[in-house]
């Protein structure tokens, strides 16, 4: 049976070794950022998110909730801003590649992308993902409904980028789309959280479920191009855990559009 984990010696090698123009070691600095260097950790954080998301419900459960807005929008704000900024870096490199019109390249070619100073953004973009569990510490804090969809996106794509993080810079360059569209995303959803917390609000707060919506159609789609990439076979698995990951997404943020789009045209 063969070992996935990241001591596998199947994993042993640089792949961009021969790369004389290497701007960023995702081999070596890519995969050993925190807490990416300590796995079995970041393991034992993915096996507790659940339960200690239950638990701080029980513990409120008869406790008034916390205000906490002045914390909120200093929180939103600054996600606001570092994915603005992330998005502008990572989609600047993919419309550069766009550009000459080769999407086979934008999605397939990993030597050139993670040997990059771009890739150094996307390794952080992985890295921090589990700071994201902020957003259900508020929830539980302020008492507000945890639906399932939170709390599984959340879990499943911690796990993901761990996974994408030790074997996707060996077989394509989906990551960098993933993240460049998550960090967009982000960018306006963050932005408008912050907003709510000075009880700015809008009508059209539906168009944030409609960009997570877009997000995972071209995701999945992305996905499915990438068995064409020539290395694809060196990251079955991921493409495997991708697919059914955005998969999902697609279905489960698709059914909360068309919930928040219902409950509009009543309104209405």
């Amino acid at each position: 049976m063969i070992n996935y984990f990241p001591d596998n010696p199947i994993y042993h090698s640089d792949p961009h070794i021969n790369n004389i123009n290497r701007e960023f070691n995702w081999y070596i600095d890519g995969r050993n950022m925190i807490p990416f260097k300590y796995f079995k950790f970041y393991f034992f954080l993915a096996c507790i998110y659940y339960p200690c998301m239950k638990f701080g419900v029980y513990i409120m459960k008869h406790r008034n909730p916390f205000s906490l807005n002045y914390i909120l929008f200093s929180w939103n704000i600054t996600m606001s801003l570092l994915s603005t900024f992330g998005a502008y870096v990572t989609l600047s490199y993919l419309g550069n590649i766009l550009s000459t019109g080769d999407i086979k390249n934008a999605v397939c070619d990993h030597n050139t992308l993670f040997t990059s100073n771009t890739a150094w953004y996307i390794a952080v973009f992985n890295a921090t993902k589990c700071l994201e569990w902020i957003d259900t510490v508020f929830l539980v804090l302020r008492k507000r409904k945890i639906i399932f969809l939170h709390w599984f996106h959340h879990l499943i794509t911690y796990l993901y980028c761990w996974h994408g993080t030790y074997y996707s810079y060996r077989s394509d360059s989906t990551g960098l789309w993933f993240c460049s569209m998550n960090l967009f995303v982000h960018a306006i959803m963050y932005g408008y959280y912050a907003l709510t917390t000075i009880n700015i609000k809008s009508k059209y707060a539906y168009i944030v479920t409609i960009l997570q919506f877009l997000q995972m159609v071209i995701a999945t789609l992305i996905t499915l191009f990438s068995i064409t990439c020539p290395d694809i076979s060196k990251n079955y698995h991921g493409l495997v855990f991708s697919l059914a990951m955005y998969t999902s997404y697609f279905f489960l943020f698709g059914k909360l559009l068309y919930r928040k789009l219902l409950f509009k045209s009543k309104i209405g």
